[in-house]
């Protein structure tokens, strides 16, 4: 079992375009962690579905399979500026929390397909590593037979 992290762009697609990176998470023992941060931009982003994405996650916390936890305790816990620039982190500081949250839960992997995530994996932090891989990969690592 890991802790993964899902980027926007992914979880707001999992019951339709990414349906099967849906259906093999769904096989594994793996757990998505989220930061409160992640959720807010999660729901400023998938306006049109919000309730469709907060019964998905909801159902997901429900059954073990989702954590939530404080974007400030991580950010004050890692000492780590959001706003600026370190050299594990993405170019579009928007994307920080991803990472910031991915390094303070020991997450394996980051499930992404935006190429700011994806240029900075590995992400190496105190002797861990986190890769940022796209849903096809975590299919094919996990779920060979799908």
């Amino acid at each position: 079992m890991g802790n993964i992290v899902v980027d926007t762009n992914i979880v707001i697609r999992m019951r339709g375009v990414y349906k099967d990176f849906t259906d093999c998470f769904e096989q594994t023992r793996d757990i998505i962690i989220l930061s409160n941060a992640i959720l807010k931009e999660y729901e400023s982003i998938a306006k049109s579905r919000i309730l469709l994405i907060r019964a998905f996650l909801s159902d997901l916390q429900d059954r073990n399979k989702l954590k939530i936890i404080n974007q400030s305790r991580i950010d004050a816990k890692y000492k780590l500026n959001t706003r600026k620039r370190h050299p594990s982190m993405p170019r579009d500081t928007s994307d920080n929390k991803f990472v910031t949250t991915a390094i303070a839960c020991e997450s394996q992997l980051i499930i992404s397909r935006d190429h700011h995530m994806t240029e900075i994996s590995p992400i190496r932090w105190n002797g861990s590593e986190c890769r940022v891989i796209e849903p096809q990969e975590y299919i094919t690592e996990n779920c060979p037979e799908m």
